[in-house]
């Protein structure tokens, strides 16, 4: 253990503190630091972790700080793997010192120790208040599925309070644990994924069905019976035979298609399809509630079940939730 005192870095709060042990904001130093208070005990428990890292909380300025003690050992000594062996020239129990690699018995014996659990010692530490603010509200999980698609593979995302974004000035004037109850938005790219994704696990094949998904532009139908089925003609222009490629094929369609939702990320701007914008709150988490709310009414828009009007006889459409 360094004899260096801890330095804590505290945020104090109506709703508890924020505290950490690391003094640089980002770099090789704040990505692999290896903090220490996260097993020391703050009144008798341990702090809680937070999603920003290197900072975590406790309910109060703590009156007492402790950390454990290393473990450590004490009477090592050799015994005999089979105790069935024990004889004069191969006693149970060996001294440590008077065994060696070299002893002709080394192999038979096991070296083991007696180990002495570390005591809770007063922690050798300093508590330096950073920052001291009200209206604290604990920062929630931001978790939201995501998808990409490259090279004919899809790869699942997470994205996280980690993607959250913030403005340039509340970053420079408040420690990086206060951030998410500040103005907090998600990018128009990372929206994309999550729609998308969001869209494909939920959507109702039976009502509607996705005609375009890509990484650069997505689309959604709706699938609406017609009034009576309608019979068409068609070529299959990809057979085999000029023959065949000439033959006419009758059908019956039973289904009309009408595009109920379409987009392109920011980044993308496909020519055709609507730029989709990034959304922005007041915190992280009025920026989940947004974007779940955004979700919920967008798959109840494309699951509506449709069905065309019987009074004018399939050309115009009705919302069969509002019949029932």
């Amino acid at each position: 253990m360094s004899d260096e005192k801890t330095v804590i870095q505290m945020v104090k709060t109506d709703d508890g503190c924020l505290i950490s042990d690391c003094d640089k904001l980002s770099g090789y130093n704040s990505d692999y630091h290896n903090n220490i208070i996260s097993g020391w005990l703050f009144d008798g428990e341990k702090p809680d972790e937070t999603f920003q890292k290197n900072w975590f909380y406790i309910g109060k300025y703590p009156e007492k700080i402790e950390r454990k003690e290393p473990d450590t050992s004490k009477n090592g000594r050799y015994e005999l793997s089979d105790k069935t062996m024990v004889s004069e020239q191969l006693p149970l129990v060996i001294k440590h010192e008077s065994m060696g690699d070299a002893d002709p018995r080394y192999n038979l014996y096991v070296y083991k120790t007696d180990k002495i659990i570390g005591k809770m010692v007063t922690a050798d530490c300093e508590i330096k208040v950073i920052f001291e603010c009200t209206g604290f509200v604990k920062e929630g999980k931001f978790s939201f599925k995501g998808t990409d698609k490259k090279y004919n593979s899809s790869e699942k995302l997470n994205i996280t309070n980690a993607d959250i974004d913030h403005q340039m000035f509340d970053k420079i004037l408040y420690p990086s644990c206060l951030l998410h109850c500040m103005i907090s938005s998600i990018s128009s790219d990372d929206l994309y994924k999550i729609i998308r994704q969001y869209i494909i696990e939920n959507i109702d094949n039976v009502q509607a069905k996705i005609t375009c998904d890509y990484d650069f532009c997505f689309a959604v139908k709706k699938r609406i019976a017609h009034y009576a089925p309608k019979e068409f003609t068609y070529r299959d222009v990809f057979a085999t035979t000029k023959r065949q490629r000439s033959k006419i094929h009758h059908g019956i369609s039973r289904y009309d298609e009408h595009e109920v939702f379409q987009m392109t990320p920011n980044s993308q701007k496909y020519k055709g399809y609507t730029v989709l914008k990034g959304i922005e709150a007041s915190t992280e988490s009025e920026l989940q509630q947004k974007i779940k709310e955004l979700l919920e009414s967008l798959i109840e828009k494309i699951n509506r079940p449709m069905a065309p009007c019987k009074h004018c006889k399939g050309k115009g459409y009705i919302d069969e939730t509002e019949i029932k």
